[in-house]
């Protein structure tokens, strides 16, 4: 059964979700983080929706801010408006009386729900699918140094998204620059695991490697050999689903 579900953040922005339940009553529920100017509907929270439903475990996926039907222009997303979303998330499935929470997060999602876990003491596992750690220097590499330099005087660049080009205001660099997501690695008690593919052109798997020896946890990261960022063929797909669902159903 599904519900959609409204709620606010700090700011009083409207947050669209769905929270997906199982046939028998549960107090486990998975928070479910997308990525980057996608939604809440994306391939991935389908699917884990599904099976993790088969485990007795609820799901609850929801539109960032811009994102989705979610309130908010996507120019304006930050980090911080990311995580003030995720904390809002966490708060409406504890209303639900959920008592057992996995926060799942994939790549800007999966940087998320990292800085949330270590926020919140609500989070009992943490599950990130090709996050996004250094983003900074992502955008140094996409952009280089003029594009960096007319991005900081324009306040503004273009991004492209699936559907086409999206505005993008400096902010959301800025901010970034105010989280060292490696560091918060150390904060982290709560089991974690990682799934990322050794042929991701978007997110390099050395920033899942470096986040690890941060973590300090040597068996936290699964890597899917040829997989890209998006896990665009059907066999990884399938593995990085069933990887994600054994984690969450074991530890949760």
């Amino acid at each position: 059964m599904e519900q959609e579900l409204t709620f606010s953040n700090s700011h009083g922005i409207r947050i669209k979700g769905i929270l997906s339940l199982p046939d028998q009553p549960t107090k486990k529920i998975a928070i479910l983080c997308h990525g980057f100017t996608i939604n809440k509907n994306n391939s991935t929270n389908q699917a884990l929706t599904k099976t993790l439903l088969e485990h007795n475990i609820a799901t609850f996926r929801f539109d960032f801010f811009g994102h989705g039907e979610s309130q908010g222009k996507f120019e304006d997303i930050t980090l911080t408006e990311g995580i003030d979303d995720a904390t809002q998330a966490i708060e409406t499935v504890k209303k639900k009386d959920f008592q057992k929470i996995a926060l799942f997060g994939s790549s800007f999602g999966g940087a998320v729900a990292i800085a949330t876990a270590t926020e919140s003491e609500d989070i009992d596992l943490l599950c990130l699918k090709a996050p996004v750690i250094d983003w900074p220097s992502r955008w140094q590499s996409k952009l280089g140094e003029q594009g960096m330099k007319q991005w900081q005087e324009t306040g503004s660049t273009t991004y492209q998204g699936k559907d086409g080009p999206l505005k993008l205001n400096y902010t959301l660099y800025q901010d970034l620059l105010e989280y060292d997501l490696f560091a918060f690695a150390k904060q982290i008690k709560i089991p974690v695991m990682i799934v990322h593919g050794d042929n991701d052109q978007s997110v390099p798997l050395q920033q899942a490697s470096e986040f690890i020896d941060f973590l300090q946890c040597k068996n936290c990261l699964e890597v899917i050999e040829g997989a890209d960022h998006y896990f665009s063929d059907e066999n990884d797909f399938n593995k990085m689903i069933q990887l994600i669902t054994d984690f969450i159903k074991e530890k949760l």
